[in-house]
């Protein structure tokens, strides 16, 4: 009788793995790529057909505004939406997190829209190594859809020495 259980066992369990793997996906997995001025982090609205791209620098300038220009771009089965598109500095720390967002306004079918984020002067203070940062695209109501994560450097800037 156990080796009949453990068969019945690890047949259910194959079929809850091929279950998994036949599933449509529900969300979108966010991620970096690229090094220096040419890193990118990739977001997207896959069940819209929409994708994000938003260039991450490795320094972030703590003594002047930084610009995140997010590329917003649907396709033909792209249907008109609201989204948000946020820049978050320590998103996991309740203490600490900041966070910076603009609306981007998608019309139905292929276009594409650039939407900046500002982050202002002097948001950090000092020098800090791998400084969590996210990048997320949200529904309109704040709904998390994509997320990807980047450690940015924050260097001692020549005006604080």
């Amino acid at each position: 009788m156990t080796k009949r259980g453990s068969r019945g066992s690890a047949l259910l369990a194959g079929a809850s793995l091929l279950v998994l793997i036949l599933a449509p996906a529900t969300a979108s997995a966010g991620f970096v790529t690229g090094v220096g001025t040419a890193r990118i982090a990739h977001l997207g609205d896959l069940a819209n057909g929409l994708t994000v791209a938003v260039g991450v620098n490795e320094t972030f300038d703590s003594y002047a505004a930084n610009h995140y220009i997010f590329t917003v771009a649907g396709g033909a089965s792209t249907a008109a939406r609201d989204y948000i598109v946020e820049v978050a500095i320590s998103p996991d720390d309740p203490d600490t997190r900041a966070a910076w967002n603009a609306t981007a306004a998608v019309v139905a079918g292929s276009s594409t829209t650039a939407v900046t984020v500002t982050v202002p002067a002097e948001t950090i203070k000092g020098t800090l190594a791998n400084t969590p940062f996210r990048f997320s695209l949200l529904a309109s109501n704040g709904t998390v859809i994509d997320s990807a994560d980047a450690g940015i450097d924050v260097p001692a800037s020549a005006e604080s020495m």
